[in-house]
């Protein structure tokens, strides 16, 4: 290492502030010493003629010593003190990871291992730190040509958790109870603050970005384009709701939605890239041919609940379930690449969290199946499907292989995925440096990225690695209290095994292929029992890896699109187009059973059964964005505000005669106009807006966007090209635009429409439904002498209230025995209650009773006893009812949107859509487009100013602001090197700003 004398440029704070960023040539903080390190080196991580090598890394404090408990016990009816010291306190030590963003080891160090020399510290965070004031440095990225280095700063407060004791921990012969509790000694960091930092290892230069207040940023990647794109928390935006099968809910998601953003070195403001995470989107990692991958969690609608944990009705463990999903640099054309359509069983492999991600050289993406305290998990590879696809035709391979890669392959098959402890050593033994006997565990693996020539650069956590504890390797019979999490299991059941061994010990290797049979096959690179290390980036160009200088670059959804009347520049709206509703794959390997959550998991979800010749329209509605108080204040299954933007009719004809498609279907094609920038959900319905099939994850629109799709999760055979439809050669339909254009009966080649004016309709219990139920029902349903004992009077959404009894009552509690569907226990999904079926009015009992009608194409004979008790639930006797045709749509469309209730339902919590953009051939004028979805736009509202060092400049006058569409704004008199801030309200009071150098909003 080339011994130089720089302190890099940049402004930080004291070390117990925000850390520090060392001299390069200081030495100070040697890293993690030598006593297992391996300096050596294979060639494998040279840089090229820049001279740069190594890895960066992240360390972490591994929790050391004893941890002695003492409490007081029962043995033989006496109370009793007794001691234990327990030597593997280590495998409580929760690591940063992609799912692990908070409660992890503190403080951590950014360090810098080159080929043949000592590590040297990157970012300080270690000499300084105190419980109330620490920092950690994390996600290191390395630029494409290898020069730079980019890694995140969080800033908070380190404490410690307690354990519950059970006595049998400390005493085989105890009775069987809870003692007390014990603080542990590992640390648990909790994040206040970010900032993003880019080091030149080159020159020592730095740049940096400091979050805004409450914003948490992490996993930054460098993107072809120039910009980096990273996760980042949404202060204030809480992520989608889930709610327990007994009503209440649970914002166990966190307290803020977590999406990616991307940041121009040039500027101050990151830009969104797609509204539709609502959850989390996290670990961005640009793909060679340009895509961005990143791990995601999706909890719409009946998402949570497709995985039970063994609780029916119950979303379960719904927090660990992190998919894969794909997408272009800006946002657009987001689809799932693993996870999201994959049922929890699959063969060999069982899905339930992505980890990590990585490319290797051959192009496959490297996923870690992991979870738990270390993030860690057992390594797969897939090719990442080009077209859009996600796993082999369904109905051609076994249920739960449905969506899987055909080429799936377990990399790493000694690796134990989440769950439990570690999988036993393989033979042979293996022993590793600073510990006295062989390793019982195999470990797991984490943070896999591609070497040159197919190796694999990871982290090998070693030891049981898991707060869940396992007695397998304990002789039988098996001691009391060595299986299961908490009380100090996992410590009492490591104590047993007496071995030297770890608890869990992250340390960091190179395979030199894949797969990797054995742990014996990974060279270590560095590995302390001092230390996690953990997080490793080869130094070097990408060209060394992947033969190419950088992933593909993929232009802007709006510059690819082909010039359209619709779409002018700085346009707020996108055009979306689908080649058929009947070309489908939609329904469930599983049939569509009166219950079952996996129906909804493993292909689409339809909501009925229903024939083509019922097809009529389609759908499309908008989720808003939650908000601060919705976690109590919010009642909707879909976790969401939905306003609906229109149905439009799809069936068309040509001289009187049903218009055919090349495959010979009546031709179902559409394409909208749709507002951009919008979290989106479709569904194909019937003349009487009912839905047949409905969509879960959210997908968004770019501005000036062309997005065309194929039928409906198409696999088996090639989809029909949108271009071969008429939809393709007629102007498009219109939503978002202040009318909205709904269905109201009719036949399919003759629906009656309904406009109404607004930016989307929204249906509401209290508002829109209890006057149908208070005209239409009460008389009969209300007090004791209930029909069928279902009071339809009480007001309000408290437990008991006639909302509570259709929406959420899975338990039945307000059922009369002779009226319950015979279960044991709680209903499952995608019964809300016995009345009301998730997304489905022609599935749900209430509809059908106010329609006197049975609409699921079933009838009650249908299924028979032997059919099981919770295949069916009956119509029974004829209903008659005096219930209207237009207060059965709104009946249909408020259980198909998730039977919303509450004032808060109904809040507009979208902000404008805001465009800005300066067209090349004229620099001199700024086009700002907007559009609403709650109020509408505020016109007099829009404002621009500008700036060039400090103090912002407002326009002499700005035009309004449009309603939906596009005004010019002349820039006479703004500097060329100016910020331009431009801002537009609605008239509910929602603000959009947008803040970039004048430059940046330059089209080329």
């Amino acid at each position: 290492m080339t011994r130089k004398s720089v302190l890099l440029v940049l402004p930080w704070l004291a070390c117990g502030d925000a850390g520090q960023l060392h001299p390069f040539a200081s030495g100070a903080m040697s890293g993690s010493g030598t006593d297992s390190a391996s300096s050596a080196s294979d060639g494998s991580g040279s840089g090229g003629d820049d001279g740069l090598d190594g890895v960066i890394y992240v360390r972490c404090p591994r929790t050391p010593g004893l941890l002695e408990v003492t409490a007081d016990i029962v043995v033989d009816g006496a109370t009793v003190s007794a001691t234990r010291s327990f030597h593997h306190a280590d495998v409580y030590d929760r690591l940063p990871g992609t799912n692990n963003t908070a409660g992890f080891v503190a403080p951590c160090d950014l360090m810098w291992l080159r080929d043949g020399a000592e590590p040297t510290t990157l970012w300080d965070c270690s000499s300084s730190a105190t419980a109330t004031d620490a920092c950690v440095a994390l996600d290191p990225a390395i630029a494409h040509d290898g020069t730079r280095a980019a890694f995140v700063v969080l800033q908070g407060t380190i404490d410690h958790y307690h354990e519950q004791i059970e006595a049998q921990t400390l005493r085989e012969d105890a009775q069987q109870s809870v003692v007390g509790s014990v603080q542990l000694p590992n640390p648990l960091f909790t994040p206040v603050a970010s900032r993003l930092v880019v080091i030149d290892l080159q020159t020592g230069e730095s740049w940096e970005s400091v979050a805004a207040a409450g914003e948490i940023r992490r996993s930054p990647t460098f993107l072809a384009d120039g910009r980096i794109a990273f996760a980042s928390s949404q202060p204030g935006q809480p992520p989608t709701q889930v709610r327990e099968s007994i009503g209440e809910w649970s914002n166990l998601g966190g307290t803020s939605r977590v999406a990616l953003l991307a940041l121009d070195p040039g500027d101050t403001t990151p830009v969104m890239l797609g509204v539709h995470h609502l959850t989390a989107a996290r670990a961005p990692l640009q793909l060679r041919d340009g895509r961005i991958a990143h791990v995601s969690t999706q909890r719409t609608g009946l998402q949570p609940f497709r995985y039970t944990n063994g609780s029916p009705g119950s979303p379960g463990a719904f927090r660990n379930v992190n998919h894969i999903y794909v997408q272009d640099p800006d946002g657009a054309r987001m689809t799932a690449l693993l996870g999201q359509h994959t049922h929890l069983q699959g063969g060999w492999y069982s899905h339930s969290s992505i980890a990590s991600l990585g490319q290797a050289s051959d192009g496959r993406v490297l996923a870690v199946e992991g979870a738990g305290p270390p993030d860690a998990g057992a390594l797969l590879g897939f090719a990442p499907d080009v077209d859009g696809r996600e796993g082999p035709a369904p109905f051609t391979v076994d249920p739960p292989l449905v969506f899987l890669p055909a080429d799936l392959e377990r990399l790493t098959p000694w690796a134990a995925g989440p769950g439990s402890f570690g999988a036993a050593m393989p033979p042979p033994s293996l022993s590793v440096d600073g510990y006295a006997d062989p390793l019982a565990y195999a470990g797991r693996v984490r943070d896999a990225s591609g070497e040159p020539g197919g190796g694999v650069l990871l982290t090998w956590t070693k030891g049981a690695c898991s707060d869940v504890a396992s007695n397998d390797l304990l002789p039988d019979p098996k001691p009391p209290a060595t299986s299961g999490n908490g009380n100090l299991v996992p410590l009492h059941t490591l104590e047993l095994l007496g071995l030297d061994n770890p608890g869990c010990d992250a340390g960091i290797a190179r395979a030199t292929a894949v797969p990797i049979d054995h742990p014996s096959a990974l060279q270590p690179i560095i590995d302390t029992p001092q230390w996690h290390e953990l997080m490793p980036v080869a130094v070097r160009p990408f060209a060394q890896t992947h033969d190419q200088e950088a992933p593909t670059a993929i232009e802007p959804a709006h510059r690819r699109a082909e010039p359209h009347d619709a779409l002018p520049p700085a346009t707020p709206f996108a055009l979306l187009g689908a080649s058929s509703l009947l070309q489908h794959e939609t329904r469930s390997v599983e049939g569509n059973p009166f219950a079952g959550e996996v129906q909804w998991a493993l292909q689409g979800a339809q909501t009925s059964e229903w024939q083509p010749d019922e097809v009529c329209g389609v759908r499309i509605a908008a989720l808003l964005p939650n908000v601060a108080g919705d976690e109590t204040a919010l009642r909707s299954a879909m976790g969401h505000r939905v306003r609906i933007l229109a149905e439009l009719p799809v069936r068309k004809s040509t001289d009187g005669a049903v218009a055919i498609d090349p495959l010979g279907d009546p031709d179902t094609s559409f394409r909208v106009r749709l507002p951009a920038d919008t979290p989106l959900l479709i569904a194909s319905i019937d003349c009487e807006g009912r839905a047949l099939t409905s969509s879960q994850v959210p997908f968004s629109l770019r501005p000036g966007e062309d997005r065309r799709c194929g039928g409906c999760h198409v696999r088996s055979t090639l989809p029909l090209r949108f271009e071969d439809t008429l939809a393709a050669t007629r102007p498009p339909l219109l939503a978002g635009d202040g009318t909205v254009q709904l269905l109201a009966g009719g036949t399919v080649l003759a629906p009656t429409l309904e406009f109404r004016s607004g930016w989307g309709l929204d249906v509401e219990f209290t508002r829109d439904v209890w006057p149908i139920l208070e005209t239409r029902c009460a008389s009969c349903h209300a007090s004791d002498t209930a029909a069928a004992g279902l009071r339809l009077d009480l007001a309000g959404t408290d437990v008991g209230s006639s909302w509570w009894r259709l929406a959420a009552d899975a338990s039945q509690s307000y059922v009369p025995p002779a009226q319950q569907v015979p279960v044991a226990g709680t209903l499952r999904k995608p019964q809300l209650s016995r009345y009301v079926r998730f997304g489905s009015a022609r599935g749900s009992l209430l509809y059908w009773k106010a329609a006197n009608a049975r609409t699921d194409g079933r009838t009650d004979a249908s299924f028979g006893a032997g059919d099981g008790a919770a295949a069916d639930v009956d119509f029974g006797l004829d209903h008659p009812t005096e219930t209207t045709a237009a207060e059965l749509r709104t009946l249909a469309r408020w259980i198909d949107t998730g039977a919303a209730a509450g004032a808060a339902a109904l809040l507009d919590a979208a902000p404008p859509v805001l465009v800005a953009r300066i067209a090349a051939s004229d620099p001199t004028t700024l086009l700002v487009g907007t559009v609403d979805l709650g109020e509408g736009i505020e016109p007099d509202s829009l404002a621009v100013a500008w700036r060039v060092a400090k103090g912002w400049n407002p326009l002499a006058s700005s035009p309004p602001a449009a309603s939906a569409g596009v005004v010019e704004i002349s820039l006479a008199g703004v500097p060329d090197d100016a910020t331009l801030r431009i801002s537009v309200s609605d008239a509910s009071g929602n603000v959009t700003t947008v803040e970039h150098p004048r430059a940046l909003l330059r089209e080329p």
